[in-house]
This record gives C-alpha cells, structure tokens and sequence, in this order.
C-alpha cells in the first residue's frame, strides 16, 4: 500500500494522532479500537474501527481537516470516511490494502 498511515486514539486520556506505517501498508495495521487516517496527499481516509471511542468518532472529520490545515495543504483535498464491517467500494482503498 502507498502513503502514510496514522492512529487517531484518546487511549491516554488526551487525543493524539500518531503514524503507524509508511508505503508498505497493510490491513492488519487498521486497528479496530482506533479511527485510522491514511494521508495520500491527494486525497485523505478516514477509516472508523468498530471499537472506536465515541470522541474518536465525533473528532475524526475534524482532525483530518485539521491536519489539512496544519499542513499547509489545499483545503479542498477530498476525505473519504468509512466505517470497519461496511463494504468499502473505493478501488484506491481496495489496492493499498489488498493483503
């Protein structure tokens, strides 16, 4: 898989996004306790684990349009939001995570 892939997590008590793997990625790094965002510079996804805590959940769209900005990236990048056990029909997605 392609880009960079990051954990957006309030485990410790305060949310924090932190990278998780980089090009070579795979399905086994989604983790199911954790909203998970992969940086494609084109595009962003947010992918929402099935046990993701309920700020994690509500924080996902924000931090991502946050890390657009922090990045000093087009504001208009696309982010595509999917949720763990929901069909995902993106063929981008699909091919990075094809293990």
């Amino acid at each position: 898989g392609e880009g960079i892939l990051y954990k957006l997590s309030d485990s410790t008590g305060d949310l924090q996004m932190t990278e998780v793997g980089r090009e070579d990625l795979r399905r086994y790094m989604l983790d199911t306790n954790e909203v998970m965002i992969l940086d494609r510079i084109a595009e962003i996804f947010i992918w929402v684990g099935n046990k993701a805590s309920e700020v994690e959940r509500r924080s996902a769209f924000r931090t991502a349009t946050n890390f657009l900005k922090t990045n000093n990236r087009d504001p208009k990048t696309p982010i595509h939001m999917y949720k763990e056990g929901v069909a995902i029909n993106n063929p981008l997605w699909n091919k990075i995570f094809d293990d």
